[in-house]
């Protein structure tokens, strides 16, 4: 009987998603779906949307970049046609300090700070756009051109200037996200793209040199709704985003490891700017519920229902689809009822604006509860006081109306719902079973609803290409192609577009979609459909602009190809062949669970991910094969799907000459040592039951912390079955340790 040796090599360090940090790292950091503050304790952002100007005096007839200073947006405050601070002094410490202690008061932990970052636009003289709208007699608002190289000239004035922001907000005790409102059309598809990616990332590594130590920057925002703006040649490859994002996100890691980055997206992002394929620390879309064109009913009254289900709808679609931590970076409800002077007289109703001041309170309410139950890890509302976007819309959003802030009439009734909501910087515990599908969720715009039996629906099932298997909430984006009748020309007839969105059906794969309707449109059809899925292929089907063929077909399977990890990966059949190296992760966990014939390695295998690596069942590896299993910072690959191949599954079959060792690893992670708490959330007694081969013969010991890491019960017990009375706790979330001679196990527990 011969004998082999063999070669595995392991490098493992298991961590809990759900344990609290011993101490603070003196940044923010984020851990599973949780972010920490710099003291390492649980911090959920609450956020709240303020923007700045970068401006200068305008008596000043030749400004230089010396002479700009940063205020708080035009229409902030009680000047409505420009700005109430003429210094930094004025505008920053002044202005921006009271304002920041407002928006503390309201009960805000963290600003995202809009307004001022990368411009290169190319009529920009000396630095300072030449002035177009002169807003009042002192000022004028100019926007600030940042030319190369980035680590001296007008990039370092910027920074100087954001820098007494964060100063003023940490002084408040307020994070800050800073949105760098980058915009899309500088990196989409251009002659020179390539070298306007490369350029980004120069600006970004000198911003990050600059910022590395500030420990109130909650993240960087590298990007802003880039899917908002529309290329003539093209719309980016997910490939290519990936490259993009891979080439920023390493150019700030590289010069400032402390801090997170994110992207603030919108829903539509799966397309191109897809959060799977973009490195990011989290994501950061931008999700509203404002009325879609044909909403309006013929009586003439407006169901809230309608919207707020759509909105319902997205964060349940990113609930079950979203393979990274996602906040939501903004959302908000339009009401006013100031617009005299501002706006139109008359536009303070729908579809002008969302609602009433009292609906807009309610949904402040509400809101912040169906994204916390939909998982999310944040929550940001748009905007902080009404300015002067000369539309109602645009101004309704404010928590405040226009004038003084320290006046109490200028406060909307929205701005008093979120002053209770957090506890120590922590969200009330979600309520999962609450994140469902709302009544529209295949019918977001209620089109079908509204005109049933409509001809021209299009119907087919969505699959993955390699597996045949139906793929269930993938995106589908339609779009509708009519002749309308203009009333003012009777007797012209006109082309026209509109999209909407559905998902595939979660059980089995099946997508149904009308076009839209209209009485001023004559035979609408779905031209153009366009199919994908978080981390997937794009599927293309119908026409262009100003072509006649082909059109999109009824009733057949659209196949796409999926290749993501997800949040919590699991692996229930893989083959590694012999030479030939992978790596399986997941975002936060990666458990391997199969029976072993279906887990072969015969080349090198590395199984990783960010909290946790479970390993449920024995696997085979061949001879001179690795196993390496640890912990890591955990991205999606960039594929080009313009030519993937995936790789197949291979298995050894029995007629193989070759030898194959099996492998038991000792450091079983769950197999032998599960726990079961229930019911969970409690408020009264939670039991626990251990589940292990040596569950009778061992000690236990129990305890339970909160997130500082204080530890609030402690007990021992030989039993495998114990209950703890919480009845006596606070709300809120906490840790739950079991541990034995051998294992360690931390859960998560909600008190009700």
């Amino acid at each position: 009987m011969r004998t082999f040796s063999i070669i595995l090599i392991i490098f493992i360090r298991i961590l809990s998603g759900e344990s609290t940090l011993a101490q603070g790292t003196g940044y923010f950091t984020i851990k599973g779906k949780l972010f920490y503050d710099p003291q390492g304790q649980a911090f959920y952002p609450l956020i709240i949307n303020y923007s700045c100007d970068v401006t200068y005096d305008h008596s000043n007839a030749n400004p230089t970049a010396n002479d700009l200073f940063i205020s708080p947006l035009w229409g902030y405050g009680i000047n409505k046609d420009g700005y109430d601070c003429n210094d930094l002094q004025s505008c920053v410490h002044t202005q921006i300090h009271n304002d920041f202690i407002k928006i503390k008061s309201m009960g805000f932990n963290t600003i995202r700070l809009n307004g001022v970052g990368f411009c290169k636009n190319i009529d920009a003289i000396g630095g300072v756009i030449n002035p177009v709208n002169s807003y009042d007699n002192l000022f004028t608002f100019p926007q600030f051109r940042i030319m190369p190289p980035y680590n001296t000239g007008n990039a370092q004035i910027v920074f100087d200037l954001l820098s007494e922001v964060l100063q003023e907000a940490e002084a408040c005790s307020l994070a800050v996200l800073l949105n760098e409102n980058y915009q899309g059309y500088i990196i989409l598809p251009t002659p020179n793209w390539q070298a306007n990616v490369d350029d980004y990332a120069e600006y970004l590594k000198e911003k990050a040199k600059y910022f590395k130590n500030f420990h109130n920057l909650l993240a960087y925002e590298i990007l802003h709704e880039p899917n908002f703006y529309v290329s003539p040649i093209r719309t980016p490859s997910k490939f290519e985003v990936c490259n993009h994002f891979a080439k920023w996100y390493d150019s700030v890691k590289d010069n400032d490891p402390n801090h997170l980055i994110t992207y603030g997206g919108l829903i539509g992002d799966v397309f191109a700017w897809d959060p799977a394929v973009s490195k990011a620390d989290f994501y950061a879309p931008h999700l509203y519920s404002t009325w879609g064109e044909g909403e309006v009913p013929a009586t003439g009254t407006y169901d809230l229902t309608i919207t707020q289900n759509r909105l319902q709808g997205y964060l349940y679609y990113l609930n079950k689809t979203a393979t990274k931590p996602w906040v939501v970076g903004e959302t908000g409800f339009s009401a006013i009822d100031d617009d005299a002077g501002y706006t139109t007289t008359g536009q303070d109703v729908p579809p002008f604006v969302d609602g009433t001041i009292s609906e807009q309170a309610d949904y402040a309410v509400n809101s912040k509860n169906w994204v916390r139950d939909c998982d999310a890890s944040g929550y940001g509302w748009w905007n902080f006081q009404e300015n002067n976007w000369y539309t109602s819309y645009q101004d309704g959003f404010g928590l405040l109306r226009h004038g003084d802030i320290s006046q109490s009439g200028n406060a909307k009734n929205a701005s008093t719902k979120f002053a209770n909501y957090l506890t120590n910087n922590q969200a009330p515990a979600p309520v999962l079973s609450s994140c469902v599908k709302p009544a529209n969720y295949y019918d977001p715009y209620n089109i079908e609803a509204n005109h049933p039996g409509f001809p021209n629906t299009i119907t087919g099932y969505v699959k993955n290409m390699e597996t045949n298997e139906f793929i269930p909430n993938a995106f589908i984006l339609a779009g509708t192609l009519y002749d309308y009748t203009n009333p003012i020309t009777p007797n012209v007839s006109f082309e026209g577009y509109y999209s909407q969105n559905t998902y595939s059906n979660e059980t089995d794969g099946m997508f149904s979609v009308n076009p839209y309707h209209s009485s001023i449109f004559m035979q609408p059809v779905i031209y153009k459909l366009l199919i994908s899925s978080i981390g997937g292929d794009v599927y293309t089907e119908g026409r262009e602009y100003g072509q006649v063929t082909p059109f999109v077909q009824s009733g057949i399977d659209r196949f796409i190809y999926v290749n993501t990890m997800q949040y919590d990966e699991t692996i229930k059949q893989l083959s590694v062949p012999l030479g030939s190296s992978r790596i399986f992760k997941g975002w936060n966990s990666l458990t391997v669970e199969s029976h072993p014939t279906d887990i072969i390695v015969d080349g090198t295998a590395d199984f990783t991910a960010r909290s946790e690596v479970n390993i449920r069942f024995e696997f085979t590896a061949s001879l001179n094969s690795e196993v390496h299993i640890f912990t890591s910072e955990t991205f999606n690959d960039c594929i080009d799907y313009t030519n993937y191949h995936a790789p197949k599954i291979r298995r050894n079959n029995k007629g193989d000459l070759k030898e194959n060792v099996s492998i038991e690893l000792n450091f079983r992670l769950t197999d032998d040592f599960n726990v079961k708490v229930f019911p969970n959330p409690s408020n009264q007694m939670i039991n626990i039951n251990l589940f292990s081969e040596n569950s009778k013969n061992d000690i236990y010991k129990y305890s339970i912390s909160d997130f500082s890491g204080k530890v609030l019960f402690q007990n021992t017990a030989r039993s495998p079955e114990y209950s703890i009375d919480i009845s006596a706790f606070s709300k809120g979330i906490y840790s739950l340790t079991v541990q034995s001679s051998t294992f360690i196990k931390t859960k998560k527990i909600i008190i009700q």
